[in-house]
């Protein structure tokens, strides 16, 4: 039974390691496109978005995460004269923050002064 109970602790250990280094790396991911972002380079920093979004373990970033996530692509198809999916982006980073997320609302309202959507914005 002690056998047991080691290699079940083992596994877990393992298991925790490896989600550990995977966070670190997509947080990595995200920082270098943030970081491509403020240097203007939207198109770069839009595909490091789009490859954290596509991941296989994207389902089990918290929601802030994910809401900064889809706010951050909504920026890059901003910039990148993409305002109908900048928009979509806007609005799935606004649900997952539960309504709660100031930027991607002001985003939203200018994407969608954009395409002169006056109601909407």
């Amino acid at each position: 039974m002690k056998k047991f109970i080691t290699v079940i602790f083992v596994i877990l250990s393992a298991f925790f390691v490896n989600a550990r280094a995977q966070t670190v790396v997509e947080k990595d991911i995200f920082d270098e496109g943030v970081k491509m972002a403020r240097e203007g380079r939207f198109q770069s920093a839009r595909e490091s978005f789009e490859k954290l979004s596509e991941s296989p373990s994207a389902d089990n970033f918290g929601s802030a995460f994910r809401s900064k996530l889809r706010y951050n692509l909504g920026v890059c198809d901003f910039r990148l004269g993409e305002a109908k999916r900048a928009i979509a982006e806007f609005e799935q980073a606004i649900e997952l923050a539960n309504g709660d997320y100031e930027s991607a609302l002001y985003a939203l309202g200018m994407a969608h002064a954009e395409l002169r959507n006056w109601t909407d914005a």
